[in-house]
């Protein structure tokens, strides 16, 4: 699972290269890996920013993809650390059966990554309201009658291959990440070595007690 959830990491990261900065600076990807026209798309490039630079046009949309990916890779960082928790207590020191529930005992120190791992969907979460968020550009008019141009603000809605990738792995996050309810606290029993009790409740649940708690 980890090493599906890196793939899709790697080929959303590539793909937003071309979804976010490419159409944003009118740059065609294609031309550059085949046709090999760099110096004129640099040339484009550099027009294109000097056109863009005082309408806020550019700067709005280079900061929401800039932030978009940022949730992204700090979501899919804390993806691994939550996925590396889980194995750590399906590796479990030790079984106890009580009242048909099966507890997983494990070292505290590995709590921390479920604590991690509850930030990436988090994170995902926050993906979610970028994808539905404001994306858009400045749409130019011009009335005629008075002979004058007026610029707008127009919201568009995210499509292409990029967000689907991005909300798809945002779907596995939340149905694969947290197979377990989890408790913070300390046993009784166990107080020196500050062991944590998971209780496993199925897939896609997670305490809301315990992100207080944390």
């Amino acid at each position: 699972m980890r090493k599906i959830i890196l793939f899709l990491m790697f080929i959303s990261q590539i793909n937003s290269i071309s979804f976010y900065i490419g159409p944003r600076i009118g740059l065609d990807m294609s031309t550059i890996t085949l046709k090999g026209k760099l110096n004129d798309t640099i040339k484009e490039i550099k027009n294109v920013i000097i056109a863009e630079k005082n309408t806020g046009k550019l700067s709005s949309r280079f900061v929401m993809g800039l932030s978009l990916e940022s949730f992204f890779s700090a979501g899919m960082l804390s993806a691994g650390f939550c996925i590396d928790a889980s194995r750590s207590f399906r590796k479990k020191n030790t079984i106890e059966t009580q009242q048909s529930t099966l507890k997983y005992m494990i070292n505290s120190s590995s709590w921390t990554l479920g604590v991690m791992g509850a930030a990436g969907l988090n994170f995902s979460l926050f993906r979610l309201l970028f994808f539905v968020g404001p994306h858009g550009q400045y749409m130019e008019s011009t009335d005629d009658s008075k002979n004058t141009k007026h610029k707008e603000w127009q919201w568009i809605p995210m499509i292409g291959i990029g967000p689907q990738i991005r909300l798809g792995v945002m779907v596995l996050e939340v149905r694969y990440l947290h197979p377990a309810q989890i408790n913070l606290f300390k046993q009784g029993s166990n107080t020196i070595k500050n062991r944590v009790t998971f209780n496993k409740k199925g897939m896609g649940t997670l305490s809301v007690s315990a992100l207080m708690r944390v």
